[in-house]
């Protein structure tokens, strides 16, 4: 391999990494909000949840 060829090799790699960071830059920022969705989901179906659980055990447990 000559030096022309390994420059156009090299700048090609070059290329292809600097894709594939702005690939995973794009993807991160979607996981990410997505994840901000999740988390609010998580908190509108947990929180009545534990409060119910909550309650009813406090009554399971005056009732015995």
């Amino acid at each position: 391999m000559d030096a022309t060829q390994e420059a156009t090799l090299r700048a090609e790699l070059s290329k292809e990494a600097l894709r594939i960071m702005e690939d995973t830059e794009h993807s991160g920022a979607q996981h990410f909000a997505a994840g901000q969705r999740w988390r609010k989901r998580a908190t509108r179906l947990g929180l009545p949840a534990t409060i119910l659980v909550a309650a009813t055990s406090t009554g399971a447990g005056l009732s015995a």
